[in-house]
C-alpha cells in the first residue's frame, strides 16, 4: 500500500479550500470521482478549524486508498473534543453538516493521537471517473469495499 497524500493546512477558513483541492487532485490521480470527497473534506476540515483549532494551528489532511480499494479521508486536529452529530432542527442555521456528511459515506469515527487531539476519518465507496457515460480505460476499478471499519496501519 502506498503512503498516503497528506498535506498540513494552517486553521483558516482558506484551510477549507485548499483540503478540497488537495482531495480533488489526489482523487483526480486515482482516477476517482471528487464531487462527494470535496464535499466530505468540506465539512471535517470546516470543523477542525472552527471546533479543533486554534488561529493557525496546524490541520493535516490525509487521503489513502484502503487495501479494499476505498478511499479514506482524515483530518487531524489539536482539540480531544469528538464531534457531535446534533439532532435534526428545521430552524437552526448550522449543525447540519456531520448529519449530511453521515448519509454520504460508508461510515466514519474517530480516534485519538498520542500527542493529543483527534482524527476525524471517513471511508467512501470508490466511483471511478466517468466520461461520456463509461469510465476511461486508465481508471482504477476497485473492487466493491469491504468491511466496517478503518484501515489503520500506517
Amino acid at each position: 500500500m502506498d503512503e498516503p497524500a497528506t498535506i498540513v493546512l494552517k486553521a483558516s477558513l482558506e484551510a477549507v479550500k485548499q483540503a478540497r483541492d488537495f482531495v480533488a487532485l489526489t482523487f483526480s490521480a486515482w482516477g476517482l470521482e471528487d464531487h462527494l470527497a470535496r464535499t466530505v473534506i468540506s465539512e471535517l476540515a470546516t470543523n477542525a478549524v472552527k471546533h479543533g483549532s486554534l488561529p493557525d494551528d496546524p490541520v493535516v489532511v490525509r487521503a489513502h486508498l484502503r487495501e479494499d480499494g476505498c478511499p479514506m479521508l482524515e483530518v487531524w486536529d489539536r482539540s480531544d473534543a469528538l464531534p457531535v452529530v446534533r439532532p435534526f432542527d428545521l430552524v437552526s442555521e448550522n449543525g447540519r453538516g456531520l448529519q449530511l456528511m453521515q448519509a454520504l459515506v460508508r461510515h466514519w469515527g474517530t480516534r485519538p493521537l498520542n500527542e493529543g487531539g483527534k482524527v476525524v476519518w471517513a471511508v467512501l465507496e470508490a466511483r471511478p471517473i466517468e466520461m461520456n457515460g463509461r469510465p476511461p480505460m486508465t481508471a482504477i476499478r476497485p473492487a466493491p469495499c469491504m468491511g466496517n471499519g478503518p484501515d489503520l496501519r500506517f
